[in-house]
């Protein structure tokens, strides 16, 4: 609290440790972690607080998926998408800083209060405005934008220094609102107020669900694209993910065909499904 932004929410975050276990057991780096959490906590799909059923330990205090996950796990792609979009638009905080240290040396967590700041929705709004001036398909620098910037808003120069656009250029291509540093057709029809245009033009560019994957020989599992919803969790639920992408990789392994077994699927639906 007491930054010059603004007062800050009263708001304990996510320990670091749990941050690495997190970052560790899904494959994403810190900082882009950092990002994924803070959207999904100002989207309501996840929260601080005691779930039910209370999962077996010693803390009296979780972050866990919120109802409202499980709306927006069955929703379109591109609407999923736009909601996340805004979100972030307006997101109160800096997530770049989630992996970093502050003056006082200590660690930036996710989703405490060190991150909260009034201003980071204008910056964000101001960056993606000089890409919208631009050309589509131009892209841009941290360094030339942050000149850009500064020489438009020489009295905010301190926040518009390389490092922090660097971090919004990042967040914004996370986000699907940049590619290559210019700003995605999607994008523009967002920044214009068009939220139902922008939700079509996004659903126009992104692959459409596939109903198969292939089995290969040495127990991994290609999937060739987003997998239809109830397909992706029965596969989720028999094999581990162990490459994510365009193209994902699953893998069968005794532990993975033990957890389908524990989770009530026998023997004869394995074959099936896997037939």
């Amino acid at each position: 609290r007491g930054r010059d932004d603004g007062p800050a929410p009263a708001h304990g975050g996510m320990g670091v440790r749990e941050v690495k276990r997190l970052g560790k057991a899904t494959g994403v780096d810190e900082q882009r972690l950092g990002l994924i959490l803070e959207v999904c906590a100002a989207a309501g799909l996840i929260a601080s607080g005691v779930p039910d059923p209370e999962p077996i330990g010693d803390a009296d205090s979780y972050w866990a998926p919120t109802v409202l996950h499980d709306r927006f796990t069955e929703a379109p792609s591109a609407r999923r998408w736009l909601q996340l979009a805004n979100v972030w638009l307006d997101l109160p905080a800096r997530p770049g800083l989630v992996g970093g240290r502050g003056p006082d040396g200590k660690p930036y967590a996710a989703l405490s209060d060190s991150l909260y700041s009034t201003a980071a929705p204008l910056d964000r709004r101001l960056l993606l405005d000089l890409l919208a001036d631009l050309p589509p398909g131009a892209g841009v620098d941290p360094v030339s934008a942050s000149a850009a910037l500064v020489w438009r808003r020489p009295r905010w120069s301190a926040r518009l220094q390389p490092g922090p656009i660097e971090h919004l250029l990042e967040e914004a291509h996370a986000v699907g609102l940049t590619g290559r540093g210019a700003l995605s057709s999607p994008a523009r029809a967002l920044l214009a107020g068009d939220q139902e245009a922008a939700e079509r033009a996004m659903s126009a560019i992104m692959p459409a669900p596939v109903e198969h994957f292939l089995v290969q020989a040495d127990l991994t599992v290609v999937v060739p694209g987003p997998l239809v919803r109830e397909l992706a969790d029965e596969l989720a639920a028999v094999a581990d993910l162990e490459s994510a992408g365009a193209a994902m990789v699953y893998r069968v392994s005794e532990q993975s065909i033990r957890h389908a077994l524990d989770t009530g699927r026998h023997a004869e639906f394995l074959l099936s499904f896997f037939e």
